[in-house]
């Protein structure tokens, strides 16, 4: 319970009045002439009372200092003390802006600090918080502070900080708070002195940093700024080298598919050259078959064609894996031409009842085999030749865990499952 002290309880008393008594069970005696000369409200609404008039504390504790706020915001504060408070300015004093910007509230009012001052007030606080930017940098909220000051840097202030952060851009790239100061650090620099530099720390280190989970982000950045500016087209060189390193890594896929995306010309080129050389590797691959398919869905003629040349002589193998058979069928959607799909068909389907039967029996092999049913759907004769491969074969899939197969190809060409005979009012099952 709030409790005036013993100077000046008294003369609070006759100067003031009584409260009513909350809900909550607190009273406090409100001083009429000025207010703030016994609260503030500091930058985040709470209302702090000063020594001396009121406490927190017991009356024993009552000269002891205030730790703890008397309301939680500014609507309680407009309750107790009818508007009479006022929000103090935020201030920081000079030579405290890297400590400050060390604790969760302080830096949030550094960063309002920033975007409500003037000129001068950023010039101040760049020149102190940049001999600190190595370490605020990987700090959990001095990130924050970095990443503003970045955003509202000039370019030769940019210049400025990648040169402090010297030897440092690496490290702080697989840091799980640094890495969002070097992606925007990154996005931001493009002019060729900053470039210079960031290339100056990176180079040597592509293949590390696109197989780290924080690091191959920054290394992302890098290859976006590419795409307008061509100034790490060293990137493409070193990933390119480790094609069938890189593309079977969880993190390293993403990236190595992020560079065909933004790649052109000669390196998109040399990137399609490294993954059809290394494509029976990367196709059987739980990871790399996703590079296999990127390049079969964006690539041009020449390099899909290229591809499937390369796989063809063992696709009725790559039919039968998990991983692989989904480049199968990628193949089959998206080959360049007729003549590549009659090639792959005639690969997995017309080897041999046997292998055709195999394809149909196996989870994964049936869905290749479904897949070349529907490629074929613009070509009667090609599909009714098909049918007529698959058809002997429909009686093993008759077995429980086959049965979805069998519906999935009575819901698509009914006519392969079903026959239909003069008078019949419903059809009758082949099978």
């Amino acid at each position: 319970m709030l409790t005036p002290d013993d100077d000046g309880g008294a003369a609070g008393n006759d100067r003031g009045r009584r409260c009513r008594r909350r809900p909550w069970g607190l009273s406090v005696t409100i001083p009429t002439p000025n207010a703030d000369d016994y609260a503030k409200v500091d930058h985040d609404g709470n209302i702090w009372v000063a020594p001396g008039r009121f406490s927190l504390r017991p009356s024993s504790w009552i000269n002891g200092p205030i730790t703890a706020p008397i309301l939680p915001n500014p609507a309680a504060a407009s309750r107790y003390l009818g508007g009479m408070l006022t929000p103090q300015p935020r201030r920081w004093r000079p030579g405290q802006a890297v400590a400050l910007a060390m604790e969760p509230q302080s830096s949030r009012m550094l960063q309002k600090c920033l975007e409500e001052g003037g000129i001068q007030e950023f010039d101040l606080m760049f020149q102190e918080v940049l001999a600190g930017f190595p370490t605020l940098a990987g700090h959990a909220f001095g990130n924050y502070l970095c990443q503003k000051l970045i955003d509202k840097s000039p370019p030769e202030h940019r210049a400025l900080i990648l040169r402090r952060l010297a030897g440092s851009i690496a490290r702080l790239s697989v840091d799980v708070h640094g890495t969002r100061v070097i992606q925007n650090l990154i996005e931001l620099c493009t002019t060729p002195e900053e470039t210079a530099l960031i290339t100056l720390e990176f180079k040597g280190l592509a293949v590390a940093l696109a197989m780290h989970c924080y690091g191959s982000h920054c290394l992302e950045r890098c290859l976006q700024v590419n795409a307008r500016s061509q100034a790490y087209d060293w990137v493409f060189d070193e990933l390119s080298d480790e094609c069938g390193k890189l593309a079977t890594d969880q993190v390293g896929c993403r990236v190595f598919q992020t560079a065909f995306d933004v790649s052109t010309g000669t390196v998109r080129e040399r990137l399609a050259l490294a993954i059809t050389e290394n494509a029976a590797q990367l196709s059987v691959d739980q990871w790399g078959n996703y590079v296999v398919q990127r390049l079969l869905h964006v690539g041009d003629k020449v390099m899909r064609r290229r591809l499937i040349q390369v796989l063809l002589p063992s696709m009725a193998t790559l039919a039968l894996l998990k991983f692989s058979s989904n480049v199968v069928e990628r193949c089959l959607r998206r080959a360049p031409d007729e003549a590549l799909v009659d090639a792959i068909v005639a690969e997995m389907c017309m080897s041999g009842p046997e292998r055709l039967a195999a394809l149909m029996c196996d989870p994964y092999g049936n869905y290749c085999v479904q897949t070349a049913m529907r490629v074929y759907e613009s070509s009667q004769a090609k599909l009714e030749h098909l049918a007529g491969l698959v058809r002997p074969h429909l009686p093993l899939l008759k077995v429980r865990y086959r049965q979805p197969v069998v519906k999935n190809l009575a819901a698509s060409y009914p006519d392969l499952i079903y026959e239909r005979r003069p008078g019949d009012l419903f059809p009758r099952n082949k099978l």
